[in-house]
């Protein structure tokens, strides 16, 4: 049995915006799915003022805020 945590990495965002997150993890997936990239970890705060839900929350649990709802 091989151990899964000898062939992955992490990658450190820090602070970043949604949108363009969101496309680098999609970017991410894409390469792994096709075994061409390890599995990968990935550390990111999102911008200040951003809130994500799953698609089955609903918004108006969250008065005040407008949040995005993710995948």
């Amino acid at each position: 049995m091989t151990n899964p945590f000898t062939s992955s990495q992490l990658i450190d965002l820090g602070i970043k915006n949604y949108e363009n997150t969101l496309l680098f993890q999609r970017k991410i997936h894409s390469l792994r799915r096709d075994n061409k990239i390890p599995d990968t970890f990935i550390m990111v705060e999102h911008s200040p003022g951003i809130y994500t839900i799953g698609r089955n929350s609903k918004r108006e649990n969250f008065p005040g805020i407008n949040p995005i709802v993710v995948e």
